[in-house]
């Protein structure tokens, strides 16, 4: 699990919970309540991955400097850089665990604001599934979920809150372990980011109630638009619409076909790093194509890379294995 805490918690939150609802459900004699009934059990069903890969599973860790190695901490407070172990003292360990506890605090808070978030959209996006089957407009739609959208992004905005702590934690490791530097990449303008809502741009002299007013925006667009995606899905089971499944991802040329679930990307000194909420990791850099750290023939612009079956990884078509 490779976690960004500050960058972008809202946002990545809302739509993360929402693409989980983006299956089709299977057909039957009632499309709309097998559609409802299969995306609760699919956001469920995260949440608890969720719960266990923290628990037991190890942290990734990003870095701004694109040389730098695959990172990740494990449930013992061990720090692995490209799979080797970094030896730690006592004291080192214990910052390692504290930093470890602050990172997966926040990763469960925000799976379970994404849990409650996925629970009221529930309640609206079956009124609106209901309004297909009768000819609502995406007016009705959009009425359907804009009371939703308030409450979620204040749940989401606690998540903001966490962060002093985090950091903290992290320059306390960063200042007694100096193999974990290049990760501690966090600073206090993401925390200061975060609480305006991520969209403030002093450059441009854009106000915070500028800034406010464009996530909100954006976030219930994020909403509305999940749900209308889902509602398509759900009427494709009863044969009255048509929808594809998974998501679509374009970079330099290149269309990556991802099974469904939150989609997070990034682009940063070179590196494009793609992130879905099943556990898939992608990174492009210099030319070459890194899939959950394992490097795979390059992409050439034009082509397609598909994703979405477990452990498979297929280049236009055709089955790939890594080099």
């Amino acid at each position: 699990m490779n976690i960004r805490p500050a960058r972008l918690v809202l946002p990545l939150i809302c739509l993360s919970w929402l693409a989980a609802c983006t299956n089709p459900a299977s057909n039957s004699h009632d499309a709309v309540t097998d559609g409802l009934s299969h995306a609760s059990e699919q956001i469920r069903g995260a949440s608890d991955k969720v719960r266990e890969e923290l628990a037991h599973g190890n942290i990734s860790l990003s870095s701004d400097d694109a040389n730098a190695p695959d990172a990740a901490i494990t449930p013992q407070g061990e720090l692995l850089i490209d799979g080797h172990k970094v030896a730690t003292d006592a004291t080192q360990q214990a910052l390692l665990m504290d930093y470890r506890t602050q990172l997966a605090g926040i990763a469960q808070a925000g799976a379970n604001i994404g849990l409650q978030g996925a629970d009221l959209a529930m309640k609206a996006m079956g009124e609106a599934v209901k309004g297909v089957f009768n000819g609502a407009s995406e007016d009705d739609i959009k009425r359907a979920v804009e009371a939703q959208a308030s409450g979620i992004e204040q749940e989401a905005r606690k998540l903001c809150d966490r962060l002093p702590a985090l950091l903290s934690a992290q320059q306390k490791l960063a200042a007694a372990l100096p193999e974990f530097r290049p990760y501690a990449s966090m600073e206090q303008s993401e925390i200061d980011d975060c609480h305006n809502n991520g969209f403030f741009d002093a450059d441009r002299g854009q106000t915070r109630s500028e800034a406010r007013d464009q996530m909100r925006n954006a976030t219930r667009t994020g909403i509305r638009d999940g749900i209308r995606g889902s509602i398509q899905r759900v009427a494709q089971a009863a044969g009255i619409a048509s929808a594809g499944t998974g998501d679509t991802v374009e970079i330099n040329g290149v269309r990556f076909l991802l099974p469904p679930g939150g989609v997070s990307t990034e682009a940063a000194n070179g590196v494009t790093r793609i992130e879905v909420s099943n556990g898939l990791r992608v990174k492009l850099v210099d030319g070459e194509l890194w899939i959950n750290g394992k490097r795979y023939p390059a992409p050439k612009a034009g082509g397609e890379i598909d994703l979405r079956t477990p452990d498979t990884v297929k280049v236009d078509g055709v089955v790939v294995s890594a080099t």
